[in-house]
């Protein structure tokens, strides 16, 4: 069954799957996703006749159960617009299987018999898996209903899938099935608006919201690291301000957190043994889930940790400043920091969710700290949208306006979830433009001990890759002042004179885009437009030092 983008109301979805597959809660994500209604049979079925599919099947027996749940089905099926959560056996029966291939999509849920029994944990809710082992009843009843399930538009393994990927995974089987487009976009929710992440199984959500608290944490859970034991890691004045509510929302006690260093001193790689000891003195297993919480260094940190420990487990993101929400959570880049180069151990592990609270977000940009805008200024080059966007973002005074925070969230991730789904690892080099402004950026982290912060640094590495952009003559001239007074307006404008821009020229070998005595420098010909360009070090040192002029 295709899809005929004319319809008001798109084509109905099918979920059919064992007991444990995930249907219920992989049909409340894809509904949410692709902007339909949800059906929960059993649920209806409870509605409808004051008792659920287990009572009934026990007291009434299957077969009267089964005569009742088809006319509920039958009814369901020709809705359009909606996401329909089936039965396990509703689909056996030939009849209504035949009207849901005609009708609309069947998607099966598959999983294997070792996740189905450890989700499941006892047949107490099932009585068609009731009388032998839980795993024997298990497999006897999928023989059963093999042939049915595998009579379907397409089936998705959710054994070790979240479902929230089970559900990214449907909703971009949907769209080629319509023929539409799967690039990346924020969608609008009840507390502010959601940005998928599309990597496949790696897929995430990126929850943006209104609301100072963090009551959706536990959601965010459930949808993408369900089951798991919440063990959470922050930067000291983070874990001081909102450990509470943290600890509150997830249920936990604060023995199950530790504070890492704040900024770039978490990030010193002397600490990482330090970080694992700890996570494996405190009981953190293969069943756990990290929660980060911080600025992009403790996200940086803490990924990197938990990609390692143990072989690799979740880590899930709250992104509490600009910089991290538009950038460290984005992407699956962890790190952590040399003594004299920059995020030079480090891994490509995806976050399992990333949530963004924008009332902390604000918080932090109204105590004077105006680093994540170097991140914004770089998406709006890169974008298009072009330097011209900071006066949109921050007044003439130098306040910026509230209400905008969120949505210029919402386009820088858009932006770099899109780059991220073509070019997950650098393969293409379309990843590597989000590097604009950062190789000289990282030489002058660098330089000083990581005393100049990320957002500052690369607000100043844009000015000069501009400048080499027309100098080379890539760019038309203007182009390096336009971006400069952008930074000006943004607050990042000009650099005190305590920064070396010779000294940190150093350092530019150091890069981990640097090989074989050459180094990749991402350009820019015009917003929108960024070029790559393989030269020499020293040629590139060259530029720079040329390119410095009155900045440094």
């Amino acid at each position: 069954m295709s899809f005929n983008a004319s319809n008001v109301e798109p084509a109905p979805v099918f979920l059919t799957g064992m007991p444990g597959s995930g249907k219920t809660t992989v049909g409340r994500i894809l509904a949410r996703l692709t902007h339909r209604d949800f059906l929960d049979l059993d649920a209806a079925f409870l509605a409808t006749h004051g008792h659920g599919p287990a009572e009934s099947i026990r007291e009434e027996g299957e077969a009267l159960f089964r005569q009742k749940e088809q006319l509920l089905f039958s009814a369901a099926a020709t809705r359009r617009g909606v996401v329909v959560s089936c039965g396990g056996g509703t689909l056996v029966d030939e009849k209504s299987r035949r009207q849901a291939r005609d009708l609309g999509v069947v998607v099966h849920l598959e999983a294997s018999l070792t996740a189905l029994a450890q989700r499941l944990k006892d047949a107490s809710h099932h009585p068609l898996l009731e009388g032998t082992g839980l795993a024997e009843s298990l497999s006897g009843l999928l023989q059963v209903r093999r042939a049915a399930y595998r009579d379907c538009d397409f089936a998705i393994d959710t054994s070790c899938t979240s479902p929230f990927a089970t559900a990214a995974m449907i909703q971009q089987r949907l769209l080629a099935l319509d023929g539409g487009s799967s690039h990346a976009a924020a969608q609008k929710t009840d507390s502010g608006s959601e940005i998928c992440v599309s990597l496949g199984r790696r897929s995430y959500p990126v929850w943006i919201t209104e609301s100072r608290e963090l009551g959706e944490l536990p959601r965010l859970l459930s949808e993408t690291a369900a089951g798991r034991r919440p063990f959470v890691v922050g930067d000291e004045k983070v874990l001081s301000l909102y450990g509470k509510s943290l600890f509150a929302a997830l249920g936990i006690e604060a023995q199950r957190s530790f504070a890492l260093p704040e900024g770039e001193k978490g990030k010193q790689l002397s600490h990482l043994e330090g970080y694992l000891e700890t996570l494996l003195g405190r009981g953190v297993s293969r069943d756990s889930v990290l929660v980060a919480v911080g600025g992009g260094a403790a996200l940086d940190a803490a990924g990197f940790a938990a990609s390692i420990y143990m072989r690799g487990i979740p880590c899930l993101y709250v992104a509490t400043t600009l910089l991290a929400a538009v950038d460290a959570a984005i992407g699956g880049k962890t790190a952590m920091d040399l003594a004299g180069a920059k995020n030079i151990p480090g891994s490509f592990t995806q976050p399992a969710g990333v949530l963004v609270p924008c009332s902390l977000v604000v918080d932090h940009m109204e105590q004077g700290a105006p680093d994540g805008y170097g991140e914004l200024l770089k998406s709006w080059l890169l974008t298009g949208a072009g330097a011209e966007r900071a006066s949109w973002m921050v007044r003439k005074d130098g306040t910026f306006y509230r209400s905008r925070v969120a949505s210029a969230i919402a386009e820088a991730v858009v932006h770099k979830a899109g780059v991220v789904a073509e070019d997950e690892q650098d393969h293409t080099g379309a990843r590597a433009t989000l590097n604009l402004g950062h190789t000289f950026a990282h030489a002058l982290e660098s330089a000083s001990g990581y005393r100049i912060s990320h957002g500052r640094a690369v607000a100043w590495g844009l000015v000069v890759a501009c400048r080499i952009s027309e100098k080379l003559g890539l760019a038309e001239s203007g182009l390096a002042i336009d971006v400069q007074e952008a930074a000006r307006r943004l607050g990042l404008w000009p650099p005190p004179d305590s920064v070396d821009g010779l000294a940190a020229l150093k350092h530019v070998g150091g890069d981990k885009k640097a090989g074989d005595g050459d180094i990749t420098m991402v350009l820019l010909e015009r917003p929108g437009m960024p070029v790559l360009k393989k030269m020499k070090i020293e040629v590139t040192k060259k530029l720079m030092a040329e390119s410095l002029g009155p900045i440094l």
